[in-house]
């Protein structure tokens, strides 16, 4: 259903909202809205006491805080530059590398790195469109061109330490930790009815590689619409900016492919996904975050999960289609 021609364009400016910020050049000190302050270590709460490898950790505080944790140089450490709002319980991070600098002698202004690996934490002041008081996805992105990695930012308080299950659970392929318990029960087939819910939603296809609807479950057999849109949250509602998106790029909306990466469950109801969607043109294949619901009754004409409304919405709004008040 939803392929994109326009998906090269930047995911800051289609999705909800970006925090640029220009970090301060003493340690420790910061000069933005986005992060407070920064210290070597790892976050409070976070349960580590020895190193965790080289990957991000990240806390949610109190006040709407989250701490951020990037290895690397001690004396330059990487430091979240950017942030972006995917939705209420997803965000992106961009990190850089902060260089030594002198306004002193010569000798102290060509300094070099420390060639050691220590974590450095970033205590960063979320917007207030970000919902903390469920687990968040955060995606890290390291600047120029480095790789993105992901992790999620669970509370502080009642959390068990990272990377260690509860006694007698067995951690699962997708992180399922939340606050000390796994979550949901049924984990794989709600996993695997998600991941159907996105290729159903923003591609049209049925189980089979159709591109029309299949017969039954209350859509006629040329109602593709119809058959995506039973996978969203609120899809009746979306009939017109669906048309809308295939009447301005038809070519994109025939070819498009996604393909389901990570999802984390934030509660026996929610997931945040990580997806990328592909098509026939350029600028396709851009990563992306976005939320399940479990809303429907498990048939065909309205499955258990959903693609959540603020997703779906989310990439309509790349192609400047918008949807109806919720």
């Amino acid at each position: 259903m939803i392929g994109r021609s326009w998906a090269g364009r930047a995911l800051a400016a289609g999705i909800v909202a970006t925090l640029a910020l220009a970090t301060g050049c003493h340690r420790g000190e910061s000069t933005n809205p986005l992060v407070e302050r920064y210290y070597q270590g790892w976050p409070a709460g976070a349960g580590l006491s020895e190193p965790a490898g080289a990957g991000p950790v990240a806390v949610l505080q109190p006040n709407h805080r989250m701490e951020l944790a990037l290895t690397g140089s001690s004396s330059c450490p990487s430091l979240p530059v950017a942030l972006t709002v995917v939705d209420r319980h997803a965000i992106e991070v961009r990190a850089a590398r902060l260089t030594p600098t002198s306004t002193s002698t010569r000798s102290e202004a060509l300094a070099v790195c420390a060639n050691d690996t220590v974590p450095t934490t970033s205590v960063l002041r979320l917007p207030p469109a970000v919902d903390t008081t469920r687990p968040v996805l955060v995606t890290v992105h390291f600047a120029p061109g480095g790789a993105a990695e992901i992790v999620t930012a669970y509370p502080a308080s009642g959390l068990a330490p990272i990377g260690v299950a509860p006694t007698g659970l067995v951690p699962m392929p997708d992180s399922t930790l939340v606050s000390g318990g796994v979550l949901p029960a049924d984990a794989v087939s709600s996993r695997a009815a998600i991941r159907a819910a996105f290729d159903r939603a923003l591609t049209g296809t049925d189980p089979a590689g159709t591109t029309s609807a299949p017969a039954g479950g209350g859509f006629a057999p040329t109602d593709r619409s119809g058959w995506a849109l039973a996978a969203v949250e609120d899809g009746p509602a979306m009939r017109r900016p669906l048309a809308e998106l295939v009447r301005r790029f038809p070519a994109a909306a025939r070819s498009s492919q996604v393909v389901v990466g990570a999802i984390d469950f934030v509660d026996v109801n929610h997931a945040t996904v990580r997806y990328t969607l592909s098509f026939t043109g350029a600028g396709s294949g851009t990563p992306r975050t976005g939320t399940a619901v479990r809303a429907g009754a498990g048939t065909a004409a309205d499955p258990d999960w959903k693609v959540g409304r603020d997703t779906y919405c989310a990439v309509l709004s790349l192609a400047g289609v918008a949807c109806p008040p919720a």
